[in-house]
């Protein structure tokens, strides 16, 4: 969504719900197709019938948040209202009051399904000798598993151009920078509150974009991804790794830019986090995931047996991936490595 003000289509209990995420302050009203509620307040905000919204609606974003999605739905591309958004889970994990905590099992779908791959067999087969340098084991980091899987992929597919939102240290774009022609990083400042209090609890300089520097093919914008405008970035990526804000607007937001940006039939796009460290379902996560891509790319869309992410594989190259969906009950993958340490100082 851009910034525009929202409008949420529901004055019920999910609407009360989404009030709760996106704050009164992005509020303009509610609307509802219940004329006896016409006119009334929900926490100060009013709430006006469909006849008031079909007259205004082209300045504000419409956000669906009812039971009566499909019905809703329809209703407003039947009156040529096609730009609009669903709210069906309640999404900001990290910053829930205790009210809205109670209500948010209730809108989260449980039961989404991951079509899962095997990641050993998958490598295996991509190539059988990958090998990464610079990996830092930090806390919330992406594991060598994700890291070969990004740089497989772009061996096998020969990739030239990536994109990653997140790159915090930069481990992840120091790992694949010998085989891409070009790089964009959209991450936060490597001065921000974020990274200065992870560092400082480690008892650490802050090492914030500290694999970044003197990249020559790499191009950064430094900001919050959500309110960057992606059409303005002139950059058409091969390949995308998403690993920003951990929460369900954070993802939504990422994977629907991405999305605005590549050509589907030809690039993938990797997110992490769609497991947690257990790797089970990141069940907030995976939501935003499948919303943002919706039916006609969500298909396409695979999780693996030992890594947190997940990877969108363009039409093409389906076939390459189902392969290891299989599960083989007798079969286990272990991995050769060879340990070289390194001392990096500020």
């Amino acid at each position: 969504m851009d910034n525009k003000k929202i409008i949420i289509f529901g004055a019920s209990k999910l609407g009360k719900i989404a009030l709760t995420y996106y704050g009164n302050e992005n509020i303009a009203y509610f609307a509802d197709n219940d004329l006896s509620k016409k006119g009334n307040k929900i926490d100060g905000i009013e709430i006006i019938d469909f006849e008031t919204l079909k007259k205004i609606y082209k300045d504000f974003n419409i956000v669906i948040a009812s039971m009566y999605k499909k019905e809703i739905e329809k209703q407003l591309v039947d009156n040529g209202i096609y730009e609009h958004f669903s709210f069906n889970i309640g999404c900001n994990n990290y910053h829930r009051n205790e009210t809205f905590k109670d209500s948010f099992e209730e809108g989260l779908n449980n039961e989404v399904e991951i079509k899962q791959l095997n990641i050993g067999g998958l490598l295996k087969s991509f190539d059988n000798d990958l090998s990464i340098k610079n990996a830092v084991f930090s806390g919330g980091a992406s594991g060598i598993l994700d890291y070969l899987l990004i740089r497989s992929v772009i061996k096998r597919y020969n990739l030239k151009r990536y994109l990653e939102i997140g790159s915090f240290i930069g481990e992840s774009i120091d790992c694949i920078y010998d085989l891409c022609d070009e790089f964009l990083s959209i991450s936060l400042p490597d001065d921000c509150i974020y990274s200065v209090k992870f560092f400082e609890e480690r008892g650490l300089e802050n090492f914030a974009g500290y694999f970044l520097r003197d990249k020559k093919k790499l191009r950064r914008i430094i900001g919050d991804s959500m309110k960057l405008d992606f059409n303005s970035i002139d950059y058409k990526p091969d390949i995308s790794y998403i690993d920003g804000l951990h929460t369900y607007k954070g993802v939504y937001s990422d994977l629907t830019n991405i999305i605005k940006i590549t050509n589907m039939n030809e690039g993938f796009i990797i997110l992490h986090d769609m497991k947690n460290g257990f790797l089970r379902k990141n069940l907030e996560l995976l939501n935003a995931a499948y919303n943002a891509l919706g039916e006609k790319y969500s298909k396409n869309f695979f999780c693996f047996d030992e890594s947190m992410c997940g990877i969108y594989v363009p039409d093409k190259y389906v076939e390459d991936f189902i392969k290891f969906r299989k599960k083989e009950k007798d079969k286990m993958y272990s991995y050769d490595l060879s340990i070289k340490v390194n001392k990096n100082i500020m």
